[in-house]
């Protein structure tokens, strides 16, 4: 849910760009001061158990949205009289608690050796949500309402980094915090003892599952001092709570924890890391294995099954154990293999490469292209006919058309910026623009950005030959793409056929000009009928202006 997360890519700038980094450091710093008072705002503003707060009694109740987990179900009820004086029940079918402190003395009954992750989250959540010393970084964004930042983690020469996020609300309290630390969303504020407290707050203990808590109660605080008295003293240090701490604090029992095994792959990339959120009991077993992001999303079920047999030595604080929050960094280096091939010989390079390659052999306007002038002829069945032509100076100056009947659509660029235009009977139009778009080629790295974790790679045939396909989505029963995107490279780096749901590209006729192989004929197929073939009648070098 709000632990979506993505890489970060960072370059150094050297030279002459040594004035920018000093005016983006400056700007860096006046938004990191401009945060940190926004989060010292935010805790005066709706931490109940600040120094001089208020006494309260609150009372939380809490369930699984979709009501389908009962042990996500919970009420939380606090009566707060002062740092040193309070009472604390908990209440869920998985998990009860008592808790009371008066003065040094402290008291605990728990119904298991283990606070869930995300029972500590609701509970901070709804009595002090934000915890300034956890929050403060450097080289945040802020760009008000919210602000955010990068953990960056490293092993072996590799890297990855998680985005943090957190945003207020104008009231300076906060709506939404997803760090390391905690993952919430507060909402429905109201006011009491001088404080905004929130009404609504959402936590997720495992995707999708989503507990919402409502605040049933919220009053100044009632009752005798009964409600304080400690049955016996079982000592504050051994209470059950989560501390965070980094991976560098804790340490693997090598003897009793496997190095991780990982599966032959299909994709790329093959060498990389993972940051995995642990959550550690105080005997140190690992209890929970939360978010897993990594550069290569297909080995995260392999690492969650084995990490969650790995055993710490315990983390001890005030002399007892204690749970540990912390995000470990798991290296990785795995076989890549390409699906189907059997044990054959088959070239597994990542996709990125082969767009590249490919690009370089056949696309005349890639690397070193010289300008052109193309004429194409197309015919769509049921007499729709047409002429494509195209003239191609360089990246920034060129022009094209696809004509049919009395229609046409045009499209030119001048010193990089391009227009559309269309002419004539819409009845033309979609099909002068498929002419246009499918002369444009379809590898994807044009539309969006290319990783390489999101496309499987495998052997397969294709018009009759051995190819590579490279796809994501879904297949039928005979191997044939029916969603997301595919696309076959032959031997020797070609792109030979691409899909895009609900069509295929096929090229072929390839000719040699200008040091490029130029596919001289592209067929498009819906479920393997053609519906339009286009044929290139000529290519040359374009005249004078």
């Amino acid at each position: 849910m709000g632990d979506e997360r993505r890489r970060l890519t960072m370059k150094g700038i050297a030279g002459m760009l040594v004035l920018l980094l000093v005016a983006m450091c400056a700007g860096t710093a006046a938004a990191d001061e401009r945060f940190d008072k926004a989060l010292e705002k935010a805790a005066r503003k709706s931490n109940l158990m600040e120094p001089g707060s208020a006494p309260f009694h609150v009372k939380l109740v809490a369930e699984n949205k979709r009501q389908e987990h009962p042990e996500y179900s919970v009420e939380i009820e606090m009566w707060w009289s002062s740092p040193e004086k309070w009472r604390r029940e908990v209440r869920s079918p998985g998990f009860t608690q008592t808790s009371v402190r008066n003065g040094e003395r402290y008291y605990e009954d728990d119904s298991s050796d283990y606070l869930p992750w995300w029972l500590d989250e609701l509970i901070r959540a709804l009595l002090e949500p934000v915890a300034v010393e956890d929050l403060k970084v450097d080289d945040l964004e802020f760009h008000p309402p919210c602000g955010g930042w990068q953990s960056e983690y490293r092993k072996d020469g590799e890297g990855i980094a998680l985005g943090n996020r957190m945003c207020f609300n104008p009231d300076d309290t906060v709506s939404e915090i997803f760090t390391s630390t905690i993952a919430a969303q507060l909402g429905n504020y109201q006011s009491f003892g001088g404080k905004r407290v929130a009404g609504t707050i959402v936590v997720w203990p495992q995707s999708p599952n989503e507990v919402r808590g409502t605040v049933a109660v919220l009053e100044k605080l009632k009752g005798s001092e009964e409600l304080f008295a400690v049955p016996k003293d079982t000592g504050l240090a051994a209470r059950l709570r989560f501390v965070s701490v980094p991976e560098s604090a804790v340490e693997l029992d090598g003897e009793k924890s496997r190095a991780l095994e990982w599966p032959v792959v299909h994709n790329f990339p093959v060498r990389g890391v993972m940051a995995v959120s642990v959550k550690i009991d105080r005997e140190g077993n690992v209890r929970e294995v939360g978010t897993i992001v990594s550069s290569n999303h297909v080995l995260i079920p392999a690492a969650a099954e084995q990490i969650q047999r790995w055993k710490f030595k315990p983390y001890v604080t005030d002399g007892a154990g204690t749970q540990v929050n912390t995000t470990l960094t798991i290296p990785y280096t795995v076989k890549m293999e390409l699906l189907g091939a059997h044990g054959e010989t088959a070239v597994a390079e990542p996709f990125l490469n082969r767009i590249k390659k490919s690009r370089e052999m056949s696309d005349p306007r890639s690397g070193d292209a010289k300008p052109f002038h193309l004429i194409a002829n197309f015919d769509a069945g049921g007499g729709r006919t047409g002429r494509y032509e195209e003239t191609w100076r360089n990246s920034k100056e060129w022009d094209r058309q696809a004509a049919a009947s009395d229609s046409r659509v045009t499209e030119s660029c001048t010193g990089g910026q391009s227009v559309r235009e269309f002419g004539g009977p819409e009845a033309q139009r979609r099909l002068l623009e498929i002419v246009l778009n499918e002369m444009d080629g379809r590898l994807p790295d044009r539309k969006y950005a290319v990783y390489e974790a999101d496309w499987g790679q495998s052997a397969v045939r294709f018009d009759g030959e051995e190819m590579v396909r490279i796809a994501r989505g879904q297949v039928d029963a005979d191997n044939q793409p029916t969603s997301g995107q595919a696309y076959w490279f032959d031997t020797t780096g070609l792109l030979r056929g691409a899909y895009e749901r609900p069509t295929t590209a096929q090229y072929s006729a390839f000719e040699e000009w200008n040091g490029k192989r130029v596919p001289r004929k592209i067929t498009l197929t819906y479920s393997g009928k053609s519906v339009l073939v286009i044929v290139v009648e000529k290519i040359e070098t374009p005249g004078p202006r």
